[in-house]
């Protein structure tokens, strides 16, 4: 007596040939695309979309972030494409991060979050328009635009130079913010 299947996957590999003349799995064609960075890390932006701006650690609990390159600090973003961030998406990011206490681990969500980059008309001030991001939580664990709580479900707004941090209550049960992530026009190609 054997015990009855609980869950099957099947794996269809297809060339790239094949690939080419029939397009992507559905779910890309619908989704973003998730395409590997330099760093082994999914940004889950289109492939050749340009970035605009990154969202760039800038704290980070137990981390000396000069120890680590400039594209393993930044989720690249591209203007107008939504993109999902989270342990899944951004993969080996946030462990980086906080490799130093790996407890945070576990307030990062596989998706936390979704934003997208957006530009404002320009005005005398801004001659290219303001950048900002809009966020939405995915996630149960709350996150927080320049320190304002976000619930799953709701979206806010956050401002070119504003924090998107993560903060929980670590092993002393105090409120900790373990991660703060600065959104800042992008320098280069990537960073």
């Amino acid at each position: 007596e054997s015990d009855p299947t609980f869950l099957e996957f099947r794996l269809y590999l297809r060339s790239r040939q094949q690939v080419q003349a029939e397009g992507p799995h559905p779910s890309l064609r619908q989704g973003e695309h998730v395409q590997p960075s330099l760093q082994n890390a999914t940004t889950g932006i289109r492939s050749g979309a340009p970035i605009a701006a990154v969202l760039e650690c800038v704290t980070s609990v137990g981390t000396d972030l000069q120890t680590l390159g400039a594209e393993a600090r930044a989720i690249p973003l591209p203007l107008d494409d939504m993109v999902e961030v989270g342990r899944s998406q951004q993969t080996g990011f946030f462990e980086k991060l906080l490799e130093a206490d790996p407890s945070w681990w576990g307030f990062i969500s596989r998706s936390h979050c979704r934003v997208q980059l957006l530009r404002s008309a320009p005005s005398p001030q801004q001659a290219g328009g303001q950048l900002m991001l809009k966020v939405e939580n995915l996630s149960t664990n709350p996150v927080f635009i320049c320190g304002r709580p976000l619930q799953k479900g709701w979206a806010d707004t956050l401002p070119e130079g504003g924090i998107l941090s993560f903060r929980a209550k670590g092993r002393d049960d105090k409120e900790t913010t373990f991660i703060e992530l600065r959104l800042r026009r992008a320098r280069s190609k990537f960073t």
